[in-house]
């Protein structure tokens, strides 16, 4: 019920003073206060969430990533940071439509997020791609980790890259130079897999 009532007062379309009048009859329940609080604070909620896939956008997730980064700069912890891509979502969609391109995309959102840790955060960066940072995770762990997650994804096949600090040297990182790292490492991990492919 409660659920419910925040949806519908969460739309803020015309039937807007109903549910305000709803929610003051029902004062008395404790859960009133987070109704009225999404109905003030929701358009900022909503705009956190990707529609599509159901992760992090990727305004959001990026905030998120520089206070982890810097978290981990602070305390000297590593720190990793994935980029990744859809494989075949253009010709999905050339063939089939987009109708079906967006089921790909949610679905691997859903399975980004049951593969997800407490601690990570999940972004879609752009299109068919999305970014996943790994806190006190070093190369060699969030590698492992991508493993498992291609098992558990086989349905919705992917390329990814990984860039990590472990603040080993005195060079100052930044986020956008890690990303940059990790989309470059997922281009050729998707092109040498493309030229294995037409040698077969």
């Amino acid at each position: 019920m409660q659920d419910i009532l925040a949806e519908k007062v969460a739309r803020q379309g015309a039937s807007r003073n109903f549910w305000e009048r709803l929610l003051a009859t029902l004062s008395g329940f404790g859960w009133v206060v987070k109704c009225v609080w999404i109905l003030n604070a929701n358009p900022l909620a909503t705009a956190e969430i990707d529609e599509l896939t159901r992760v992090y956008t990727r305004d959001h997730a990026l905030a998120l990533a520089r206070h982890e980064l810097e978290m981990a700069r602070r305390y000297k912890l590593p720190f990793s940071i994935v980029f990744l891509d859809v494989d075949g979502l253009k010709n999905l969609n050339d063939m089939k439509g987009h109708a079906a391109g967006n089921r790909l995309l949610r679905e691997m959102g859903t399975r980004l997020k049951s593969s997800q840790r407490l601690s990570d955060i999940i972004g879609r960066y752009g299109g068919d791609e999305f970014i996943i940072v790994l806190p006190q995770t070093g190369f060699e762990s969030a590698r492992e980790y991508l493993k498992r997650m291609q098992i558990d994804c086989v349905q919705v096949p992917f390329s990814f890259g990984i860039a990590s600090e472990d603040w080993g040297s005195e060079k100052s990182t930044t986020l956008e130079s890690l990303i940059s790292s990790a989309d470059c490492e997922m281009y050729y991990q998707k092109r040498a897999r493309k030229l294995a492919a037409a040698k077969s």
